[in-house]
């Protein structure tokens, strides 16, 4: 029991010593903002690769990151590894971007002479992502 109050204690007081430090020095790195993903649910055409899939989302982030919003935009492919059931989906695309903001601003500029709409035509009918879905990324610390 002295051994469990000796600790409480002292987490206590490394909390109350640490807080205040690090809130009050302006170089202590801020809280992560949320993140905003767009994650679309894709099947592969019978003659695409994985190469090919990568070259297209490359492509698409290189087009994204060239219109309003879409400046700090990270995609990635999802490809399962261990998955119980995936249904049709064969991977995802998940775009990532710092707000919902920067969201809404990419996709209003998203139209049919956009780099965005013009890295799509390079898909080739390699992809078919007919569903998608908004996630809000929380950080934990």
């Amino acid at each position: 029991m002295e051994k469990l109050i000796r600790f409480l204690l002292a987490f206590v007081a490394l909390i109350v010593v640490a807080a205040p430090a690090t809130a009050a020095d302006p170089a202590a790195p801020a809280v992560f903002p949320n993140k905003v993903l767009h994650v679309f649910m894709c099947e592969m055409e019978d003659d695409a690769t994985e190469e090919q899939i990568e070259a297209i989302a490359k492509a698409w982030q290189v087009a994204i990151r060239q219109m309003p919003g879409g400046e700090e935009a990270k995609v990635r492919v999802l490809w399962p590894v261990a998955v119980a059931n995936t249904g049709q989906i064969d991977f995802h695309i998940v775009v990532q971007v710092p707000s919902f903001s920067a969201w809404g601003k990419l996709w209003d500029n998203y139209n049919d002479d956009s780099p965005a709409a013009m890295a799509d035509d390079m898909n080739q009918g390699k992809a078919n992502c007919p569903d998608s879905m908004m996630w809000e990324a929380v950080d934990i610390q």
